[in-house]
């Protein structure tokens, strides 16, 4: 059985954007790695999560669990007194996710 993966996407976002579509919005650095000497308080940058995990995919009558990639951040309003933070999120394919790592391990435009 395959095991989750999580990266952190600091970088190249600008890059990120053009091939995935998604805008760049926040992610709090320590959404996987809390421990008890973690911050109260989330540590927000600019970036993605890209997290390969077994998840519901699908639409409507044809859900079914699987393993996907998904890039998600999260989304805060212009006027944030009236709306709540969102999180958007998109499965990539395989091949983009693995050029997503590469973009942010080695630096290279795919």
């Amino acid at each position: 059985m395959p095991e989750p993966q999580r990266y952190l996407l600091t970088t190249h976002v600008d890059a990120i954007e053009q091939l995935t579509g998604l805008e760049p919005g926040t992610v709090n650095i320590h959404k996987y790695a809390w421990s008890i000497v973690s911050p109260i308080s989330p540590a927000w940058t600019p970036g993605y999560w890209l997290a390969y995990e077994y998840l519901l995919t699908g639409k409507h009558d044809d859900q079914h669990l699987g393993w996907v990639w998904v890039l998600s951040t999260v989304r805060s309003p212009a006027d944030y007194r009236r709306e709540q933070p969102w999180t958007d999120r998109r499965e990539v394919s395989a091949e983009l996710a693995q050029d997503l790592i590469r973009l942010m391990t080695q630096g290279a435009t795919p």
